[in-house]
């Protein structure tokens, strides 16, 4: 059965939603839904929870909107983001970095989260996008959540949520280019070399700095101004000049703004070339999004003033000069955000890695709807039980045909709860069914929690997910858990990478054996394999 996911792209001017249908191996973008404008500037800071809260649920509420799987992000605003060239292993970057960011950051490091992205891995370097945050921002964030009745699987940033993009409509993007997010209070930009994230940066200069300028330059009311921007908002080229007096102080109020933004995206350009060294490109093409990119000409007049050819993001794949989808730019965060739960196959490993929900903020997978399911069949197995009791005590021939009533009420009970089963002949025979089903339930409730210590089936895969580098080809055709024996069987590239994968496993903490079993070539020349993962054995030794 597909799996419902959710990216939400909490804005400062609006809620947008990207819904995702995710199946095994595949995954679809299904739509892409926006609330109205939510007015925060006009209301007291205090309120702004409040009417946040109210538009999620009703954006939620109108569009039927399933909730079980949502991925959210906090805005880069509240996140420190540096590029680390570290002389050491990948394994052991995440227990230096608080005393690498120490320095760069101005709290204490009990009060903040630190999390990486892993550009690229070698046994005496890294390369790594570190990222650190306060803890009471993601605190603050989750309450919001939870007062809208979402309880996020992971939390994010929204300018390195913008990679994802890349796996879902520029995978065939080589060289270098630039994400850049024009929103309503910043512009989020993400560079991308040959398919991997190198640089993240927020800036403060946006889109409703531009309401602004209209609101001055053409004295106007912020409403206005605002309508102004989204219904007319245009920039003049030096080649396409306009003839409209009144556009053409339109187009003079907004290049009040854009000039100096772009100017500062341009010093973020110099400022990646610099810091990432000899690793760096030239930036070779921008992709505007964000709702403040839809300004007319605004990618063409960057171009002309920077010399770097650019346009809008093509987020539900590549469009022509008349532009099918406009509003297409507004959805890329909330696609973006999404996509870190709903990618699958290779694309799965080649996201952005960095979660806030870690230490007393981390998500825990609730089980209760097999609680409920387990709960639900024991009752209708005592039900028939009874029944089948009551034909063993009252057997005279006066109570027959009570009896074989009750047994036409029992058969007719199992049919209703199990539609598609064969019908039985007699009501032990739906007995010994239901106990069946009974016993299935409670051995998958027991293979999610029994002999895995504090993991869960989920945070299993995620370990193995995020913990094998990118040079490892890994494709994982089938996993099974029974109790604390994890079967992982896939395909590589060679037996050297085999090795890798399981000397990377044993480091993985909770993974306290691990078998390597058969290991054949297969038809594409790689490797099939077979690997089983032992958990809990060191616990359950200290206990005997």
């Amino acid at each position: 059965m597909a799996q419902k996911i959710i990216g939400l792209d909490i804005g400062s001017y609006s809620i947008k939603a990207a819904l995702f249908e995710a199946s095994f191996r595949n995954y679809d973008l299904i739509s892409v839904f926006q609330s109205k404008p939510l007015q925060l500037e006009d209301l007291d800071p205090q309120d702004h929870s409040v009417v946040i809260t109210e538009n999620i649920l009703q954006l939620f509420q109108k569009h039927q909107i399933e909730k079980a799987h949502v991925v959210s992000s906090i805005s880069g605003k509240f996140v420190s983001a540096r590029f680390l060239d570290l002389p050491l292993p990948a394994k052991q970057i995440q227990k230096i970095l608080p005393f690498e960011l120490e320095s760069y950051v101005p709290f204490e490091l009990d009060d903040i989260l630190i999390d990486h992205h892993l550009i690229q891995g070698e046994k005496t370097r890294s390369l790594t996008i570190a990222a650190a945050t306060q803890k009471e921002v993601v605190e603050k964030h989750l309450e919001l959540c939870h007062q809208a009745q979402i309880d996020p699987s992971f939390v994010s940033f929204d300018s390195i949520s913008l990679y994802n993009l890349h796996h879902h409509c520029l995978h065939t993007e080589t060289g270098t280019y630039a994400l850049v997010d024009i929103g309503h209070t910043q512009s989020s930009i993400c560079i991308v070399s040959n398919g991997k994230l190198h640089f993240v940066r927020t800036l403060y200069t946006a889109g409703y700095a531009m309401t602004e300028a209209i609101k001055q330059g053409l004295d106007l009311t912020t409403s206005q101004a605002s309508e102004v921007k989204h219904n007319h908002g245009i920039v003049e080229l030096e080649h396409r000049r306009l003839q409209s007096d009144d556009l053409k102080r339109l187009s003079k109020a907004i290049k009040t703004v854009i000039d100096p933004l772009f100017r500062e995206i341009m010093q973020t350009f110099h400022a990646y070339k610099s810091q990432v060294d000899e690793h760096s490109q030239s930036i070779e093409k921008v992709y505007f999004c964000g709702g403040s990119s839809l300004i007319k000409n605004l990618p063409e007049y960057f171009t002309s003033l920077v010399n770097i050819p650019a346009k809008r993001l093509p987020l539900f794949g590549d469009t022509t000069e008349s532009n099918k989808n406009p509003g297409e730019p507004i959805f890329a965060q909330a696609v973006g955000i999404g996509l870190k739960l709903a990618a699958r196959g290779k694309a799965q490993g080649q996201l952005e890695s960095v979660d806030f929900r870690q230490g007393d903020y981390a998500f825990a997978k609730d089980l209760g709807d097999l609680k409920d399911k387990v709960v639900f069949y024991a009752t209708w197995v005592a039900v028939v039980f009874v029944f089948a009791l009551l034909q063993v005590i009252f057997h005279g021939q006066s109570l027959k045909h009570a009896l074989e009533n009750q047994e036409g009420k029992s058969i007719a009970l199992y049919q209703s709860i199990f539609p598609d089963e064969r019908k039985p002949s007699r009501s032990s025979s739906a007995f010994r069914a239901l106990s069946g089903k009974m016993s299935e339930l409670q051995a998958k409730q027991e293979t999610l929690t029994s002999g895995l210590n504090q993991l869960t089936a989920l945070g299993i895969l995620q370990q193995i997910s995020t913990s094998l580098p990118e040079a490892i080809k890994l494709d994982t055709t089938t996993l099974s858990i029974e109790r604390n024996k994890i079967v992982l069987r896939g395909e590589t590239d060679s037996f050297a990478s085999v090795d890798k994968i399981v000397s990377i496993f044993e480091n993985i903490e909770g993974f306290d054996r691990i078998e390597k079993g058969d290991i054949r070539e297969n038809s594409e020349g790689g490797k099939s394999f077979q690997i089983t993962i032992v958990v809990g054995e060191k616990s359950d030794e200290g206990e005997s």
